[in-house]
């Protein structure tokens, strides 16, 4: 509790807006006055030393007396489910409770997380870039690194590890084997140390440890106070070197994994994505749900070696941003980072598998429901350039910008045909030639029909006569403005140095950013939307509900 008051104490100054917001609003809501965190802080050191534990467990005990206890059972409405009358229900509730507890016995645990601390890797080259004030490494291990030091988070700091690799290399055979992987991070334990000690070690410490799987690698971030980050730091390490999925892991992901299937069958949106991404990647295993059977069959054995397999050797980057000194992060990132087992230290080991044969022609769907949600769903797109087709990709998220207002205007407030509407432009950074601009939206069953002939219609015009003046000069101004604001935060260049190599992009890019989106031309747009906004490039899905 100290900890987390310190830490909020000393990053207040510069904490998110939403952030303080939400904070006043739930002081008002409970009638208390509001106070800042040094003033909690003050408040908590004066407290604390006269709470002791006999105080603590006499207050909680007072809390379960066991005399006034509400038992309440949530059960799908589902035909032949058996229902126990209130006598069963609490018959079975008193049987629960007389079972003998035994008293938690206390164990020695490990009071440290490392035995021997890694030998810090050498680096075999760097380079730097004045303009954006950034360092990037590449580690005689093959780990490439970039280093941004900034304060404009006080006394705060992120690491984002990527390691390439996982669903794309899956194949119909062991799919599945990158989710189960990803619980290492997420309930965190290594071969010697279960998730519990790992937790206990981690008490006390402001530093935030976990991650999981994208479609093309997994991630690891580590975040939090700059004091504390090279405590954060080992437990990357150990992940990265000896990870653990455990038991208890598993079983809670499959029985969630499961539930999930069975909630999806009677979901009109769930539905609606699963039978696009069919239909955009040509029924791919990769896409599709796991079955129950395949719930069932994974095991901790199969996706630990899979697992371990690409820690072993996949491709590793590095993004290290924040209020910490430019040398100490080079110096903490060579000895937990730079320490890893070498791998090759090229970007491209997946390129074979990035390139995907997407079906030719347009591709149009419809799926039918059985659901008591009396909403439609829809969406519609056309392929285009992934993110390292740069000023394309630039130019779809301009356009998507300019069709996110028409759309809204003319389909949900002029027409009153959905409930919602956007415009979307995914980068999909795992195929070669793999975006999309879209729209997605829902709507009432018997206007869902009409609500997505006119949607395409709407951008089918803009695609034949482009924006108008006022769009163009909006849109240049909505850019700036976000982008601007974007680059000062932190988490952007977490985001834009985590993956710098892996996907082929450069930080040249990254300075003519806002530069294009702030000044491109009708002219420069259009040649890209003409370009991929033609019936080949074509996918849409309905899915209605039946009774």
């Amino acid at each position: 509790m100290l900890a987390s008051a310190e830490q909020a104490a000393k990053t207040e100054a510069t904490q998110d807006m939403h952030n303080f917001l939400g904070r006043m609003n739930g002081d008002v809501a409970r009638g208390r006055k509001p106070m800042s965190a040094q003033q909690r802080l003050e408040l908590l050191n004066a407290l604390m030393p006269g709470i002791a534990l006999e105080e603590v467990s006499k207050s909680f005990a007072s809390y379960f007396d066991g005399q006034n206890v509400l038992y309440m059972l949530e059960l799908p409405e589902k035909e032949g489910l058996p229902v126990p009358t209130d006598a069963e229900f609490l018959a079975a509730a008193k049987e629960a409770e007389g079972v003998d507890v035994q008293p938690w016995a206390a164990k020695e645990r490990p009071t440290s997380l490392m035995e021997q601390e890694p030998a810090p890797g050498k680096i075999a080259s760097q380079e730097e870039d004045a303009d954006l004030k950034i360092r990037s490494v590449t580690f005689e291990n093959g780990v490439h690194a970039h280093f941004r030091s900034m304060d404009f988070k006080k006394n705060q700091a992120w690491c984002r590890i990527l390691i390439g690799g996982g669903l794309i290399q899956e194949t119909a055979a062991n799919r599945g084997a990158s989710d189960v992987a990803a619980l290492a991070f997420q309930q965190t334990a290594t071969r010697k140390l279960d998730s519990t000690t790992v937790r206990d070690l981690m008490t006390g410490k402001n530093v935030n440890v976990g991650g999981g799987a994208g479609r093309d690698h997994f991630a690891l971030t580590v975040s939090g106070e700059p004091k504390d980050f090279e405590e954060g730091l080992r437990l990357a390490y150990l992940l990265l070197t000896e990870p653990k999925i455990e038991d208890s892991a598993l079983k809670v992901w499959k029985e969630r994994t499961l539930q999930s299937l069975e909630q999806l069958k009677t979901n009109v949106r769930g539905q609606m994505g699963l039978k696009f991404r069919q239909e955009l990647y040509d029924n791919d295993p990769r896409f599709d749900v796991l079955s129950p059977e395949r719930v069932d069959a994974l095991s901790a054995a199969e996706a630990q070696a899979w697992l371990e397999g690409i820690l072993k050797s996949g491709f590793v980057e590095v993004a290290f941003v924040g209020d910490m000194p430019l040398e100490r992060m080079v110096e903490l990132a060579a000895r937990y980072l730079g320490a890893l087992p070498k791998r090759d230290a090229k970007a491209n080991h997946l390129d074979d598998l990035r390139k995907k044969d997407f079906p030719a022609g347009a591709q149009v769907a419809t799926v039918e429901v059985k659901t008591i949600t009396d909403r439609a769903e829809a969406v519609f797109g056309w392929r285009t350039p992934d993110e390292r087709s740069v000023h394309e990709f630039r130019m779809i998220e301009a356009a998507s910008m300019i069709l996110r207002g028409r759309l809204r205007e003319e389909i949900r407030e002029n027409k009153s045909l959905t409930y919602s509407i956007g415009s979307f432009a995914d980068s999909s950074s795992m195929f070669f030639d793999g975006g999309l601009l879209g729209t997605v939206f829902s709507a009432d069953p018997a206007k869902v029909e009409e609500a997505t002939k006119l949607s395409k219609e709407v951008i089918l015009k803009f695609a034949a006569e482009g924006p108008t003046d006022e769009e163009l000069e909006t849109t240049h101004k909505q850019f700036k403005t976000e982008l601007d604001k974007n680059y000062e935060e932190p988490g952007t260049w977490v985001s834009i140095l985590g993956d710098l190599d892996f996907h082929g992009n450069k930080l040249e890019y990254v300075k003519q950013h806002i530069a294009e989106m702030s000044t491109f031309t009708k002219d420069a747009l259009m040649a890209v939307v003409k370009k991929y906004l033609v019936e080949d490039r074509y996918r849409q899905v309905i899915a209605t509900p039946v009774k």
